[in-house]
């Protein structure tokens, strides 16, 4: 996005909580971006135990986009219908 090419190894991505998750969809041969959800945690270097991650597996977790009220908070009703865990999430 600077430039700069691809981050490195082990790269802290720090700070991206509440930012977008974007999918790119197809339909007619046309692709455009739709919101797929809201980050909420990155891949970090190192686990709450201090462990380190397993290197170029960096997961980043997002909850649904379809489950997010217009006030920002998560339906949990919904989401507890489904059998998903609300892992605390507001």
């Amino acid at each position: 996005m600077l430039g700069n090419g691809l981050p490195p190894e082990d790269y802290d991505f720090r700070g991206m909580s509440g930012g977008p998750m974007l999918t790119v969809v197809e339909h007619n041969g046309i692709r455009s971006w739709r919101l797929a959800g809201i980050l909420y945690r990155g891949p970090n270097p190192v686990d709450e135990d201090g462990v380190p991650a397993i290197a170029g597996l960096e997961i980043m977790t997002a909850r649904r986009a379809d489950f997010i009220l217009p006030d920002g908070h998560l339906d949990i009703g919904r989401w507890d219908d489904l059998n998903l865990s609300s892992g605390g999430a507001r």
